[in-house]
Order: C-alpha cells, then structure tokens, then sequence
C-alpha cells in the first residue's frame, strides 16, 4: 500500500472519530424507540423514551416505558448516567409513576448504550440489566432516536480593509440550538398549583392561529404530559393592555384553547386538558414598557392534578 494511500485512510479515520467525538455531545434530547428482553416478561418488547439532559460529562433525565397498544400501562423513572467518548453509561435509581399488571414489576434498569448517526438519525444502541423486588431482571437490549440536526456552517466575518494587519479577524462562533427536546427542559416532578410559562409559543399578531414556531414548546408539552398520564393542566393565556379589556379578555382564551386543542389532537385525552383566558388581569412584568408588555402576552399551564 502506497505511502500516500496511507495518509488518505489515516485522514478518513481522524476526520470520522473527530465528527464522532463532536457528536457524543449531544446525548441531550429525546430518544424515542424500543425495548427489548431476551425472555420471559409480560412481553418482550415496549415502548421506550429517554428525556436527557447533558452538563459536561455526567446526564440526568427520565425514562418512560409501556406495554405496546396498551398505554395505561406505564413507568417514569429518574435515570443518571456518565459520557465516556461515544458511550453513555446510565442507570435508573427512582420509579416515579407506574401502573401494573397483577405480578408484573418494573426493573431498575442499568447499561451501556452507544452512539452513532444512520441517516438523518441519531441512534443510541445497547445492552440492560436490572432488577426488581422480584429479585434480577432478564436482561435485554435498548435501541432509540432522535432526529440528526446538521450544524450550521461557521459564519467568518472579513476584515474590513483599514483593520490593522496585526488585529485578529473577528469569528462568530456556531450558534447553539437553544430549544430543548421535549421533555428534558420541564421539571422531573410538578405539584398541584405549579404553573410553568411557556416561553417559545407564538401566534399571529391579533390572532389566536399558532405559528409554527410554537411546535417545538408543544412537543415538549405533548411528551411530557405522555410520560405522567396521570397529570392534568389548565393551559391560561395572557395579554398585555394593547386594547380593550372585552378584546383582551376573547383573545387570551381563544390562544390557550388553540394550545389545549393542538394537544388533544395530538393525543392527548380532552379530560386531562382545561383552558382558561384572563385577558390583562394578571401582569407579570410592566405594561408601560415594550419588553414588559412581552412578557405579559403568554401561555402557561398550571398543573390541576398530579
């Protein structure tokens, strides 16, 4: 093999463990797919859902697991884990909502799973083990994805042509994707009262039509209100003093019944969902400044049952 054949493998592997190495940061998100067990069980395969969350090289989040076409079987589990390269090493230590079958348990699973990007996915693949207060689990395998997002090319900025020689040129760094997946930006418990603001939804000016924008928030919302079945919520909507208190008053709730049903028609159950429209009685901020104003015209939900 030729010197220069050499040097072409060697750069082709560099470059693959260098993109793969960029990519290991990105266990954040939500990783939807299956679980399986090599024998024994209520069933060998169920629905799997990892919510993740990333500081440096320790994880934390969720996982939430059911029996196929049978969804009010369920549990969500507090899970942490460990980066090492392109492996996450995790366990769960907490079950915080289930519903079983008559002698069924749910294992306190622990593994390693791997990633790699197929296609436009990314794809964490691995082995489990576990137990239970029946004593070991059957061990089995774990396959789940997310979709792949390119990152965006760096954008350089070129010197202007008085810039001093010796001045460096200015580099903007890649932006960051600051919406989260799903459920890993909400809290892993919410009480009864809680009320969480829904920052990123948006609607046409003067209109209760959603944007498309606002489908990334909703998703969030979606998976996090289909991992606690048991959860019910008020979505509320705000305005701020931009017109009259009657006009206020039907737009605010026009916008929180569009939320309500763009979740129902995702599969929500109606009961689980209220909406409720205050107008501009209830200002977090100050209706005497632009960014006050902003502030006051939002969505939020508040949590009516755990």
């Amino acid at each position: 093999m030729s010197f220069q054949m050499n040097i072409l493998i060697f750069l082709h592997i560099v470059f693959y463990a260098t993109f793969l190495f960029a990519q290991q940061a990105d266990f954040s998100g939500e990783w939807v797919g299956k679980l399986y067990q090599e024998a024994g069980g209520v069933s060998p395969e169920y629905n799997f859902q990892m919510s993740l969350i990333q500081q440096g090289d320790r994880v934390k989040g969720a996982t939430y697991i059911e029996l196929p076409n049978m969804k009010d079987v369920f549990a969500t589990i507090k899970l942490r884990g460990t980066v090492k390269g392109n492996q996450l090493f995790f366990e769960e230590y907490q079950i915080m909502k289930e519903k079983t079958l008559p002698n069924m348990q749910y294992c306190l699973k622990k593994g390693t799973l791997t990633f790699s990007i197929a296609e436009d996915k990314c794809q964490l693949k691995g082995s489990w083990t576990g137990y239970s207060n029946f004593g070991p689990c059957v061990p089995g395998t774990i396959i789940v994805f997310k979709p792949y997002v390119k990152p965006p090319e760096p954008v350089v900025i070129q010197p202007k042509k008085d810039l001093p020689k010796n001045e460096p040129i200015p580099i903007v760094q890649n932006a960051q994707n600051t919406v989260k997946d799903t459920l890993v930006d909400l809290p892993i418990e919410l009480k009864k009262g809680q009320k969480i603001v829904l920052s990123h939804v948006y609607f046409k000016p003067s209109s209760w039509e959603l944007l498309p924008s606002s489908y990334p928030e909703l998703e969030k919302v979606y998976h996090y209100l289909r991992s606690i079945p048991s959860l019910s919520i008020q979505i509320q909507g705000h305005t701020d003093i931009g017109s009259t208190p009657d006009y206020n008053q039907r737009l605010s709730e026009n916008r929180a019944k569009a939320v309500a049903d763009w979740l129902i028609k995702k599969g929500i159950k109606a009961e689980r969902i209220s909406y409720k429209g205050f107008g501009n009685t209830k200002p977090i901020a100050d209706n005497n400044t632009p960014e006050g104003r902003a502030k006051n015209r939002r969505i939020e939900f508040e949590v009516i049952n755990e």
